[in-house]
């Protein structure tokens, strides 16, 4: 009787541990559809993802670039103070400028829109 009972207890707190991380993996699932339609929404409206690089160079404007994806190098005109943070990843939508760059390597472009990227 005392086996049989301790037993059922035991089953009892396998079945809550396997119901209770069934629903933290679903969460998971959820939050990453989100995370994706969320980087869809991005995407289509036109933003690229990159990421802010500070230089060694502590000169404007050649202190913080932008690093796209590609590895292609953006120097951008007017960049705010809140985004001048090494390795801050961001959602971006520029426009080409058809000046000479004033840093190596580096395409100057004017920023339309920039948001932190999560």
């Amino acid at each position: 009787m005392y086996f049989e009972s301790r037993l059922s207890g035991i089953l009892l707190v396998l079945l809550i541990i396997v119901f209770a991380s069934c629903k933290v993996k679903q969460g998971v699932k959820t939050q990453d559809l989100q995370n994706q339609n969320v980087e869809n929404e991005y995407l289509n409206d036109g933003f690229v993802k990159a990421f802010i690089v500070q230089t060694d160079k502590t000169d404007e404007p050649c202190e913080f670039l932008i690093k796209l994806e590609n590895g292609n190098l953006l120097e951008p005109l007017g960049l705010s103070a809140d985004f001048k943070k090494n390795n801050e990843n961001i959602w971006l939508k520029y426009i080409k400028q058809r000046r000479p760059g004033r840093c190596n390597n580096a395409q100057p472009v004017e920023i339309v829109e920039i948001k932190k990227r999560g």
